[in-house]
């Protein structure tokens, strides 16, 4: 029982260092010379003002835009995207359609956005702004899949450019796209770089902004540059309309639409291209809760998209063996966050396992160990190098402390499996999946100081408004006191605060699981070094670290309920 479960934990360790080397394998393939074929210019060093935009050819035709806005319910940024948008320039025809299917306040927002817009506009004397138009549906019927599709058939533009709200794209950004859709005619879309309007804000920023910046820094541009398949990612892209309507639209049976009609679009002959000098800024989600939602959200639309395009990926005839080859792994990606957890769980096990059954291996206990360290180091150095790539070409630099975010995004990683590995399973599924909004806090690039909140965000006594806790201090004679809570009222206060995190585990079993994790890992490290497993030790406190930070962070966070 004990060899088969070291049998099945190194087995599972291989795979992973697998996935570690299929990055390195991107990395060497994103510093290749771009194939003639492609239109793509390579990455300019980063530099720290912005790359001015370059002069229109005279022997352009601009062909007719449309700018498509979708929001729910987002009352903070909404403002700024649409602003944003209106100051994008572009010498053709240019029209922006707010996709509205709000509740909320945002509505309200919205209208008073484009009605100061144009009071702005006729004020300056300057009819120069685009046409600004809202497409407000009564249902939600397809999530954002179903109001593209309806905004798709309200216009007749030839490109559509996709803006989350929470993104806010240059002003030169369709100057700086549209030329290259123009001049190849079987190029579907032309994606765009995410950049990071927060991203110094917290350590958990920090850490999205080193995983996005492999994302597109590392493997789109390893992708695009050896004519592989890879994917829009949802916004900062511009689509040809008619290789939309060629694959049959967008469509709401997946919660990734942009992956499923990616690889829609591509099976059909038409290519993607990834402009990694063109950078689109946005807001990185700030609470661990948020982080949940976007990251369950993106794992379980991948899945479900392979769960779709698997088979027709593989029955395709006529595509080249590598494509096929990748494309899988593109679209199995997500499956080590099931890997990653199981090891989780293994791992001590494991540990205890090789002290105990180590003598009967040849080599002994030293040669389990060095197994270890050559499968983390198949996988974690791999990923750190993937990451120091990436880093290096973005704004962000190698500067420090960028090593130790590096670190801290892995750990976050590892911390984030079993939470990813549930919506993988859940993917599996075939029920749709109800399309859940990551919240935004409306911060930007001009909040340039990381975040003051405290570890425990427990107000002091002067931030306490009386009238809003007297109900639960008990003390409706201090209500009347403008400004003043007594210690007692403070401590009840705190007290009040720390048992509605700790009802949240019942309600999210998880952050428990996680916790209770923490505790086994710390466990196993402290054994290990009794021991002297020390090749184990690496990897114990990757995890360790990882669902500490997760679970420990998302319990002593404010209920979403609350901020």
């Amino acid at each position: 029982m004990v060899s088969a479960l070291l049998i099945i934990y190194f087995g599972l360790l291989g795979v992973l260092a697998l996935f570690g080397l299929h990055r390195l394998a991107l990395v060497v393939g994103s510093q290749r010379r771009r194939s003639p074929t492609c239109s793509t210019p390579p990455p300019p060093p980063p530099t720290p003002t912005p790359t001015p935009a370059p002069a229109p050819a005279p022997e352009i035709t601009w062909p007719d835009v449309a700018v498509h806005l979708p929001v729910y319910n987002e009352p903070k940024v909404a403002a700024r995207a649409i602003e944003a948008a209106a100051r994008l320039q572009y010498p053709g025809r240019l029209e922006i359609v707010v996709l509205d299917d709000s509740t909320d306040t945002t509505t309200s927002v919205i209208e008073a956005t484009l009605r100061s817009l144009v009071g702005a506009e006729l004020q300056s004397k300057a009819m120069s702004r685009p046409r600004i138009r809202i497409s407000r549906r009564t249902h939600r019927r397809g999530y954002k899949a179903g109001a593209l599709d309806e905004a798709l058939r309200s216009t007749s533009a030839e490109l559509i450019c996709i803006f989350d709200a929470d993104f806010e794209p240059p002003s030169d950004f369709l100057l700086r796209t549209i030329p290259t859709l123009v001049a190849d005619p079987r190029l579907a879309l032309v994606q765009a770089r995410w950049g990071h309007l927060n991203r110094r804000r917290r350590w958990l920023t920090r850490a999205q902004a080193i995983l996005l910046d492999g994302h597109f820094a590392v493997e789109h541009l390893a992708r695009a540059r050896a004519r592989r398949w890879f994917n829009f990612n949802g916004t900062a892209g511009v689509w040809r309309r008619r290789a939309i309507e060629e694959a049959g639209g967008w469509r709401d049976v997946t919660l990734t639409e942009d992956l499923d009609l990616s690889y829609r679009v591509q099976l059909l002959g038409w290519r993607l291209e990834y402009l990694h000098d063109v950078v689109a800024p946005a807001e990185l989600p700030e609470a661990w809760s948020a982080f949940r939602t976007q990251q369950g959200r993106w794992v379980r639309g991948s899945v479900e998209t392979a769960r779709l395009m698997m088979g027709p990926v593989l029955r395709a005839r006529g595509l080249d063996l590598g494509v096929r080859i990748d494309a899988t792994i593109h679209l199995l990606q997500n499956v080590a966050y099931v890997i990653m957890a199981l090891l989780a769980v293994l791992l001590p096990i494991s540990v205890f396992a090789r002290d105990r059954t180590g003598w009967r291996v040849p080599g002994g206990a030293d040669f389990l160990s060095a197994l270890d360290v050559a499968t983390f180091a198949a996988g974690s150095i791999a990923m750190m190098i993937f990451y120091l790539v990436a880093a290096r070409r973005t704004e962000a630099g190698l500067s420090w402390p960028r090593p130790l975010e590096i670190l801290f995004a892995l750990a976050v990683g590892a911390g984030m499996s079993l939470s990813n590995a549930i919506h993988v399973v859940m993917g599996l599924r075939l029920r749709r999946s109800e399309f859940v909004r990551t919240p935004k806090t409306g911060h930007s690039a001009r909040d340039t100081h990381p975040s003051t909140t405290r570890l425990i965000p427990f107000p002091q006594v002067d931030e306490i408004d009386p009238a809003d806790h007297a109900g639960h201090a008990g003390h409706a004679d201090h209500a009347g006191q403008a400004g003043h809570v007594g210690r007692l009222e403070h401590l009840e206060y705190i007290g009040h605060e720390i048992l509605s995190r700790l009802r949240r585990l019942r309600h999210e079993p998880v952050i428990a699981i996680e916790i209770g994790l923490s505790f086994y890992l710390a466990g196993s490290i402290l054994y290990a070094v009794h021991s002297g497993l020390w090749g184990s030790i690496p990897f114990l406190l990757l995890y360790w670290c990882g669902f500490t930070a997760v679970g420990v962070g998302s319990l002593i966070e404010r209920p979403p309920e609350t901020r």
